[in-house]
Protein backbone atom coordinates (compact mmCIF):
# COMPACT_ATOMS: atom_id res chain seq x y z
CA UNK A 1 0.00 0.00 0.00
CA UNK A 2 1.76 3.37 -1.02
CA UNK A 3 0.06 5.85 1.25
CA UNK A 4 1.65 3.74 4.26
CA UNK A 5 4.95 4.04 2.73
CA UNK A 6 4.43 7.56 2.57
CA UNK A 7 4.05 8.69 5.89
CA UNK A 8 6.83 6.12 7.05
CA UNK A 9 9.13 9.03 5.08
CA UNK A 10 10.32 11.75 7.12
CA UNK A 11 11.73 14.99 5.28
CA UNK A 12 15.21 15.79 5.61
CA UNK A 13 14.33 19.63 6.21
CA UNK A 14 11.25 19.71 8.47
CA UNK A 15 11.38 16.74 10.23
CA UNK A 16 8.08 15.79 9.31
CA UNK A 17 6.38 12.73 8.10
CA UNK A 18 5.11 12.19 4.50
CA UNK A 19 6.87 13.48 2.22
CA UNK A 20 10.97 14.25 1.11
CA UNK A 21 12.30 17.71 1.32
CA UNK A 22 12.13 18.03 -2.45
CA UNK A 23 8.61 17.96 -1.80
CA UNK A 24 8.99 20.62 1.43
CA UNK A 25 6.48 23.12 1.61
CA UNK A 26 9.08 24.68 4.00
CA UNK A 27 11.96 23.94 2.25
CA UNK A 28 10.32 24.98 -1.68
CA UNK A 29 9.36 28.75 0.11
CA UNK A 30 12.89 28.95 2.25
CA UNK A 31 14.62 28.44 -1.25
CA UNK A 32 11.99 31.42 -3.13
CA UNK A 33 12.12 33.66 0.27
CA UNK A 34 16.37 33.08 -0.81
CA UNK A 35 16.50 33.87 -3.71
CA UNK A 36 13.99 37.12 -3.45
CA UNK A 37 16.07 38.34 -0.66
CA UNK A 38 19.35 38.00 -2.86
CA UNK A 39 17.73 40.02 -5.93
CA UNK A 40 17.06 42.68 -2.88
CA UNK A 41 20.05 42.94 -2.00
CA UNK A 42 21.51 42.82 -5.59
CA UNK A 43 18.64 45.60 -6.63
CA UNK A 44 20.13 47.97 -3.20
CA UNK A 45 23.59 47.24 -4.22
CA UNK A 46 22.84 48.54 -7.50
CA UNK A 47 21.17 51.58 -6.03
CA UNK A 48 24.09 52.21 -4.13
CA UNK A 49 26.16 51.81 -6.64
CA UNK A 50 24.69 54.68 -8.32
CA UNK A 51 24.87 56.86 -5.71
CA UNK A 52 28.39 56.48 -4.84
CA UNK A 53 28.98 57.20 -8.07
CA UNK A 54 26.98 60.40 -7.98
CA UNK A 55 28.98 61.74 -4.58
CA UNK A 56 32.65 60.51 -4.90
CA UNK A 57 33.74 61.76 -1.42
CA UNK A 58 31.03 60.15 0.81
CA UNK A 59 32.56 58.69 3.73
CA UNK A 60 32.12 55.27 4.62
CA UNK A 61 30.66 54.88 8.38
CA UNK A 62 29.90 51.51 10.03
CA UNK A 63 26.22 51.33 10.79
CA UNK A 64 24.32 48.81 13.41
CA UNK A 65 22.38 46.59 12.65
CA UNK A 66 18.82 47.81 12.17
CA UNK A 67 17.12 44.84 14.11
CA UNK A 68 19.24 44.92 17.36
CA UNK A 69 20.48 47.96 18.49
CA UNK A 70 22.69 46.64 21.17
CA UNK A 71 23.79 44.17 18.57
CA UNK A 72 27.73 43.70 18.10
CA UNK A 73 27.09 43.41 14.39
CA UNK A 74 28.23 46.36 12.17
CA UNK A 75 27.56 46.35 8.76
CA UNK A 76 29.73 48.03 6.45
CA UNK A 77 28.71 49.75 3.37
CA UNK A 78 30.46 50.95 0.21
CA UNK A 79 30.24 51.09 -3.51
CA UNK A 80 27.14 48.70 -3.90
CA UNK A 81 29.05 45.94 -1.66
CA UNK A 82 27.94 45.32 1.79
CA UNK A 83 29.36 43.48 4.18
CA UNK A 84 28.61 41.77 7.61
CA UNK A 85 31.47 41.47 10.50
CA UNK A 86 30.19 39.67 13.75
CA UNK A 87 32.76 40.15 16.84
CA UNK A 88 31.95 36.97 18.18
CA UNK A 89 34.71 33.90 18.98
CA UNK A 90 33.52 32.18 16.45
CA UNK A 91 34.35 34.72 13.95
CA UNK A 92 37.16 33.36 11.51
CA UNK A 93 38.63 36.75 11.75
CA UNK A 94 38.31 37.13 16.15
CA UNK A 95 41.97 36.53 17.15
CA UNK A 96 41.38 33.61 19.42
CA UNK A 97 40.70 31.45 16.49
CA UNK A 98 42.90 32.67 14.33
CA UNK A 99 44.91 29.10 14.08
CA UNK A 100 41.58 26.91 15.35
CA UNK A 101 40.09 25.93 11.91
CA UNK A 102 43.48 25.72 9.91
CA UNK A 103 42.61 21.78 10.05
CA UNK A 104 39.80 20.62 8.34
CA UNK A 105 38.83 17.11 9.03
CA UNK A 106 37.42 16.02 5.46
CA UNK A 107 34.57 13.62 5.58
CA UNK A 108 34.85 11.51 2.92
CA UNK A 109 30.78 10.30 3.44
CA UNK A 110 29.33 14.15 2.95
CA UNK A 111 27.79 15.05 0.37
CA UNK A 112 28.93 18.86 0.88
CA UNK A 113 31.25 20.62 3.27
CA UNK A 114 30.82 23.87 5.12
CA UNK A 115 34.34 26.66 5.99
CA UNK A 116 34.42 30.17 7.27
CA UNK A 117 37.49 30.60 4.92
CA UNK A 118 36.16 32.06 1.54
CA UNK A 119 39.54 32.80 0.14
CA UNK A 120 40.06 28.78 0.13
CA UNK A 121 37.48 28.58 -2.27
CA UNK A 122 38.66 28.20 -6.05
CA UNK A 123 35.95 28.77 -8.78
CA UNK A 124 33.62 30.59 -5.83
CA UNK A 125 29.80 30.77 -7.03
CA UNK A 126 27.25 33.57 -4.92
CA UNK A 127 24.55 30.48 -4.13
CA UNK A 128 22.32 30.76 -0.81
CA UNK A 129 20.60 27.72 -0.15
CA UNK A 130 18.68 26.93 3.55
CA UNK A 131 20.38 24.27 5.31
CA UNK A 132 19.21 22.48 8.56
CA UNK A 133 21.76 21.95 11.33
CA UNK A 134 21.34 19.26 13.70
CA UNK A 135 20.29 20.86 16.28
CA UNK A 136 17.46 22.38 13.87
CA UNK A 137 17.82 25.39 13.54
CA UNK A 138 18.32 26.85 9.56
CA UNK A 139 21.88 28.74 8.11
CA UNK A 140 22.13 29.97 4.79
CA UNK A 141 24.92 29.04 2.54
CA UNK A 142 26.76 32.22 1.20
CA UNK A 143 28.39 30.63 -2.06
CA UNK A 144 29.86 26.85 -3.30
CA UNK A 145 33.35 26.47 -4.48
CA UNK A 146 35.84 23.96 -4.73
CA UNK A 147 38.33 24.17 -2.11
CA UNK A 148 41.76 22.85 -2.85
CA UNK A 149 44.34 21.41 -0.19
CA UNK A 150 47.79 18.87 0.17
CA UNK A 151 46.85 16.44 2.98
CA UNK A 152 49.33 15.90 5.54
CA UNK A 153 51.23 12.97 6.42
Amino acid sequence: NQSTTSTRVQCDFCGLLGHTQDKCHRYIASRQQAVEGAKNRYKRGNKAQAGSSNSQNTSQQPKSSPNNANSSTVVTESAGNASLRSIHPSDPHCPLQLDADIDWNADTGATSHMTPHRHWMHHYTPYRVPIKLADHTVVYSAGVGTVVFNPVM
